[in-house]
Parts: C-alpha cells; structure tokens; sequence
C-alpha cells in the first residue's frame, strides 16, 4: 500500500528442522507485482473484448466452477454487454437507464461505483477500474465510500440476520438477475428419427423479487409420475421482456442451462390405480436465500409435488 515501496524481501521456510537456518529469500519488484495484478487481473482492454471460456482438454478434474480467462476487464465488459442488451428487450427498462446507455460501445455505464472487497484496498485497482470505465466512454466518474472493504460482505451477512430476526432495520431487497425456464417436452406427432426440441416455460422473469409466489394461471401440464425423468431448467440473461407463462421454442439453442435433476415422481397417492400421466398446474416460488421451489398441483386432487433448484452460484 505504500506507493514509495518498490521491493520488499520475503522469507520463504523451506523443508527442515531448523526454520532461519533453512529459509530462502526472494526479493519481490513492484513492477512485477504490477505486471500480474494490475495488468494482468485488470489489464485495459476494448469494450467488445469477451472473456475465453474454450476448455484446452476434453477432460478436467471435478471441482468448483472457476472462469478460464483471468482477465477481470473481459468479465465486466461481458457483464455490461448483457445489461445493454438486456435493456434493449425491454422498453420500459430501456427508458429507465436511458442515462446509462452508451450506445458507442453498446454497455450500461454507471457514473457512481461502489467498491466491494479487500482486493480494492489496493487504490492502484480501483483508479485502473475507473480508467477502464472512463475509457469505454462512462463520464463524470467517481467512487463511492470505501470504509474496511475486506469486511463489507461480513457485516452485510451480520446486518441482514439481525434484519431477519428482529424485523427493524433498512432493508434492500434483490431481485434476479436471469429469467429462469422450466423444460416442457413438445405435444406434438412423432417422426422417426426426430427428438422435439424441450420448450422453455418462463416460471420466473427477470427482476423477480425475493419472496415472490408465481402461478402459470389457466394451463395445464402432464407430469410423468412413476418413471425416472429428467427436469431441466433453464435461464437467460437478456430477456427481461418476458413474463411468467411465454413460451420460448428450442430452449437448447436460445437459453442458458441452469440445473438438471433425474428423478423418479411417485404416482397419486389419493387417486388408485391414477394414469401415470398427471394433470398438473404449476406454481413457483423464489425466496430470500436463493432457492427456486417448483410446486406442482394434481388438478384431479390435493397431491402436490416438489423441486428445488439452488440459484445462489448463479446469482
């Protein structure tokens, strides 16, 4: 943090009894440091420049969903794109952010950035993030407080617990950044050698607020009971025009796949002998902690069925 340090000494403890005795020590250059941190994480790049998300290897080891590309620059600039877009579906969000929108670079650009974790301690990456932005075309920039970074998501998580358990406070409520779909096979003749494409049922629009209860009034749908089937659920970005019950055709090649389940519905229990093929209306549900509930009613009696999807790691 001091911008007069331009090396620093660090002792590395090597394998040994004897920690002083057997410690190596490398001298670290601040232009180094620079060279992979700033320029590296937050290089300066164009507004079109897409993060690579192309796998090297047709196989990889199990484990937590990391990005490929490194570059943070790429990532924001992909976020930006898809606000842009997303606003250009909808005419009502449209004239919203009408302020925001750069139609030069084709990106929603703020003029106020809020500063989030310890990384932005560091006032070199918030002036290349205000850099960048500036460069993309956004005007009149500047930050906002910037009081223990590294202790914001902490004492948001603490405040919001209190919230919940004592019901006074300021709260802010989220809503869902994505439009999520639920995959509905298609009604239609059978073609040798042709699988229909999975539909994609709107259950939840973007903008969703948490807590919402959604219900696709006046339709009706066959849930197979009895038999293992595979539920899948999509969503989308930049479809903020869409509302619960639009249907999107060919799911696969114009949304997101979000989660899959196999599971095996057991069959009506208060109907004997009921057809494995259930009339069901379908509701859902999306609450404070990022669980997506998908009920799903017997019309002929009160069975009701249950699927829970975790949206947090997408949020």
């Amino acid at each position: 943090s001091d911008p007069h340090l331009q090396e620093y000494r660090i002792a590395v403890a090597s394998r040994g009894s004897g920690l002083f005795s057997n410690s190596l020590t490398l001298t670290v250059k601040r232009e180094l440091v620079t060279a992979i941190l700033v320029d590296g994480f937050f290089a300066m790049v164009d507004a079109n420049d897409a993060p690579d998300s192309q796998a090297d290897s047709g196989l990889q080891e199990f484990g937590l969903p990391y990005e490929r590309d490194a570059c943070i620059s790429k990532h924001l600039a992909q976020f930006l794109n898809q606000a842009y877009r997303n606003a250009r579906q909808d005419q009502n969000l449209a004239e919203k952010l009408q302020a925001s929108i750069h139609e030069a670079s084709q990106l929603i650009l703020p003029n106020k950035v809020l500063f989030n974790g310890g990384v932005f301690k560091a006032k070199i990456l918030q002036e290349r993030i205000l850099e960048l932005l500036s460069s993309w075309g956004a005007t009149q920039l500047s930050s906002l407080g910037d009081h223990q970074l590294e202790l914001a998501v902490a004492k948001g998580a603490a405040y919001f617990a209190s919230l919940k358990r004592s019901g006074k406070g300021l709260r802010i409520r989220s809503s869902t950044s994505r439009s999520y779909y639920l995959g509905i096979e298609s009604g239609m003749m059978a073609i040798p050698g042709f699988k229909p494409p999975l539909k994609g049922l709107c259950i939840v629009p973007q903008g969703t607020e948490e807590g919402s209860h959604l219900a696709i009034k006046e339709r009706r749908f066959k849930l197979m009971t009895g038999k293992e089937a595979s539920f899948t659920l999509f969503s989308a970005r930049d479809r903020a025009s869409d509302h619960v019950g639009d249907i999107v055709e060919d799911a696969s090649a114009h949304l997101d796949i979000s989660a899959q389940l196999k599971i095996t519905i057991p069959p009506d229990e208060k109907i004997p002998n009921s057809h494995p093929a259930v009339p069901v209306s379908l509701e859902a549900e999306f609450d404070d902690v990022g669980t997506l509930r998908l009920y799903m009613k017997a019309v002929e009696s009160e069975q009701k069925w249950q699927l829970d999807f975790d949206l947090r790691i997408e949020e």
